[in-house]
């Protein structure tokens, strides 16, 4: 008969695994503040990424994605925002999307010399857009804008690459700096669009777009391509290309 023991394991712990708490490492940390109604957002020298969001009249949100806010992990509220909005993201590489809402003002976007992404979808404004992601290798996305006023995008000295779609604006005015650009542009609609390259090879995509009165593409040097779809005639059409 065959006779089985007891467990020689008793009394002592068994081995296991067990699971940690997720832990993010938060990189950087921006300040937020409303003065006299504008709404000031400023990141540090690390890579920060926010979202920013309306979430009520006058009042936006600002989450931290691994990064905090005001020196906390938890989202900021800003209250009795009625001016404008200026988020400078600050050196590193940064990451804003920047969601649906009605701004009440000008909106200003600024960053430093790091890769950034930056994204605004979904939003209106009385004022300017203004954008000018600096020195890096950007990707700068529109979608679903509509401004009183103009729309601005300022690139730096690396490539970029700029997507602008479904927008209705004043005058849209697109400079890439220099660097091996990407431009797309679909379903714009403006009195004037105005698309300046730089000192390397650039290729523009124009897609639907409506310009009341003039369009101007100038590429500048290097070997550059400009593709245009389904163009709604200008009262002027130039495109300068340098050689």
């Amino acid at each position: 008969m065959r006779r089985f023991l007891g467990d020689r394991s008793v009394g002592k712990r068994p081995l296991i695994f067990e699971r940690l708490e997720t832990r993010t490492l938060l990189a950087g940390n921006v300040m937020v503040a409303v003065n006299a109604g504008e709404l000031d957002i400023t990141g540090d020298t690390a890579g920060n990424a926010i979202k920013v969001t309306q979430t009520s009249t006058n009042t936006w949100k600002v989450t931290g994605i691994a990064t905090t806010v005001n020196g906390s992990r938890s989202a900021f509220t800003a209250l009795g925002v009625t001016g404008d909005i200026d988020i400078d993201m600050g050196q590193g590489n940064n990451t804003l999307q920047m969601l649906n809402g009605n701004a009440p003002a000008d909106i200003n976007i600024t960053s430093g010399n790091g890769n950034d992404v930056l994204t605004l979808s979904k939003l209106t404004s009385t004022g300017t857009i203004s954008i000018a992601p600096g020195d890096g290798s950007n990707v700068v996305t529109l979608t679903n804008i509509t401004t009183s006023f103009e729309i601005s995008i300022t690139g730096g000295a690396n490539a970029d690459a700029i997507a602008v779609s479904n927008v209705d604006t004043l005058e849209l005015d697109i400079s890439t700096g220099n660097g091996a650009n990407v431009v797309a542009v679909n379903n714009a609609s403006a009195r004037d669009e105005h698309i300046l390259g730089g000192a390397n090879s650039d290729s523009v995509f124009l897609n639907n777009i409506s310009p009341l009165k003039d369009l101007e593409v100038e590429l500048g040097n290097g070997t550059n391509a400009l593709t245009v779809n389904q163009f709604s005639q200008s009262d002027s059409f130039a495109t300068v290309s340098a050689k």
